[in-house]
């Protein structure tokens, strides 16, 4: 029992064992959220180890959709440099997809670390709102619709396709661009198109980063009993004739009677059974002017508009018009003269317009030749087009031009022209024909001295006859030697040039044989 006080001041001499090293502890000072793509948010930690903040760590926040470093140096959200604080933000990508993903948050200084691990969760739906400003309309009401657009509870400007659908009968009303703020809201008058009953309103919304969403809002259409004004057309008159591209005036006047109504709203509807073409009013006179589109209208068509005033009284009328495709009509400016040079570059100017004299722009132009086709490019004045083509080929030449606009509108033109050989051509021709006059001259020649040997041989000693055949060999070689020079500078063509070279050889073959005879004749003489 004496030992135990021993112990106890051993004990107390000896310095206290070191307290266990704890690892780093990370402590989330941003909580995560739902967030939407394109989204920002911030990741922010303390660092500490036992009580004691941490200065100087390396620490990262890793995940499938990204990777960031945090920083304490007080230019990150971090608060204050050094301070254990550390923080860094990170965008969420267009293309990351719904659900939730990991996050692990890692620290390390020297020996010591730390992990902590947390999830967030991406949604790229858009919140969307829709609202009508009733519940119930009649025909040629005009529905008024508003909403917004956004994400993670903030606006989110978007793009909004609106739409009306009412049983089989579905169309996109129209599209918007949302303000900043996200808000939105659009007028569509009701048109006799669109059928009577339960219908829906549909808002699809998007943004540049992906994001989506919609929204729908029931309405219900009725007939409207209201009827109390009288329409009277001015203009068009009943079967009256226009173009397609061509401008219709619209005239008429709102009675009640015989009393002329001012300050009603006046739509009349366009081919495809939409109102949209708005009159203007001058003394209870409405009128404005149509511009009537290019491509397949339906074959009878009628201007259709109501009226309506405040207070909820309408009417409306319809005349039935014509609408006729319109002619394309094509000219060629240059070139003036149809007449052309081999190898020459031509350039081709041609002016397409409608039969009303408007140009046709943004047109499809070609002008075929000898097989081949050639684009013709719209200049920097409308209706204008050019294009650029070489002679190949001597003689008559056949050209077409075609031109059509994007309604499908057409028209052709053919065009004949003469190409002739150019100077290098001619004096080419001229030194062959020469050519080939000097050798017939010289064939002749051979002809006539030959015929001249034959009457000569019988009469001539043999002596002197040798020696005649001899000279004439000699000279015969020398024509050889000239013609093949005139065929070399191409004075001459092959054709001529084989056929003289081949009467050369022949009388030379003669000559050599009547030669060798001779000669021995004369051997003969000398040995008797």
């Amino acid at each position: 029992m004496k030992a135990v006080p021993a112990l106890i001041f051993l004990a107390l001499l000896l310095p206290p064992a070191a307290a266990a090293q704890e690892g780093i502890e990370i402590s989330l000072l941003a909580n995560p959220r739902t967030l939407a793509r394109g989204d920002d948010f911030l990741v922010k930690v303390l660092l500490t180890q036992n009580s004691t903040r941490v200065l100087g760590a390396s620490v990262s926040a890793e995940s499938e959709i990204f990777s960031a470093t945090l920083s304490d140096d007080g230019a990150h959200d971090d608060n204050a440099p050094n301070d254990g604080i550390y923080a860094g933000t990170v965008r969420i990508g267009s293309s990351v997809k719904r659900g939730g993903y990991g996050i692990a948050i890692t620290a390390s200084k020297g020996p010591d670390s730390g992990r902590l691990e947390t999830s967030i969760f991406v949604d790229p739906e858009l919140a969307v709102t829709l609202a009508a400003d009733k519940e119930k309309y009649q025909t040629f009401d005009r529905i008024e619709v508003s909403g917004s657009t956004s994400k993670s509870s903030r606006p989110a400007p978007s793009n909004v396709t609106l739409s009306i659908i009412c049983g089989q009968y579905a169309r996109t009303i129209a599209q918007v661009e949302t303000d900043s703020q996200g808000g939105y809201r659009y007028v569509h008058p009701i048109s006799r198109a669109i059928p009577l009953g339960s219908c829906t309103i549909e808002a699809v919304a998007a943004d540049t980063l992906g994001n989506s969403g919609s929204a729908t809002r029931q309405v219900t259409i009725e007939f409207s009993e209201q009827e109390i004004y009288r329409l009277v057309f001015l203009d068009p008159i009943p079967g009256a004739k226009y173009k397609e591209g061509g401008d219709m005036k619209i005239r008429l006047k709102v009675q009640s009677g015989d009393r002329l109504i001012e300050g009603a709203n006046v739509l009349c509807e366009d081919p495809f059974g939409e109102l949209s073409i708005s009159l203007d009013e001058f003394s209870g006179i409405y009128s404005g002017v149509y511009n009537i589109p290019l491509g397949k209208l339906p074959p009878g068509w009628s201007v259709s508009c109501v009226a309506q005033t405040e207070d909820g009284f309408f009417g409306k009328n319809l005349v039935n018009v014509n609408i006729e495709s319109i002619d394309i009509d094509v000219s060629v400016i240059s070139p003036a003269e149809r007449s052309f040079t081999l190898g020459q570059a031509v350039e081709m100017l041609v002016e397409i317009g409608y039969s009303d004299g408007k140009p046709v722009v943004n047109g499809n132009v070609e002008l075929s030749i000898a097989n081949k086709t050639v684009e013709l490019e719209e200049t920097e004045n409308p209706g204008i087009y050019a294009g650029r083509f070489t002679v190949e080929h001597a003689g008559l030449i056949n050209m077409e031009v075609t031109a059509s606009d994007n309604a499908g509108n057409s028209d052709t033109i053919r065009l004949t022209a003469v190409s002739k050989p150019g100077v290098a051509d001619v004096v080419l021709y001229a030194a062959i024909m020469v050519a080939v006059a000097i050798g017939l001259v010289m064939v002749g020649t051979m002809w006539r001295r030959k015929k001249g040997r034959a009457e000569k041989k019988g009469t001539v000693p043999p002596r002197d006859r040798l020696k005649e055949l001899e000279g004439e060999r000699a000279r015969l070689k020398k024509s050889m030697d000239v013609t093949e020079k005139e065929y070399y500078k191409r004075k001459i063509d092959e054709r001529a040039f084989n056929k003289l070279m081949q009467d050369y050889e022949e009388e030379l073959i003669q000559i050599d044989v009547e030669i060798k005879q001779l000669r021995e004749l004369v051997a003969g003489e000398k040995g008797t």
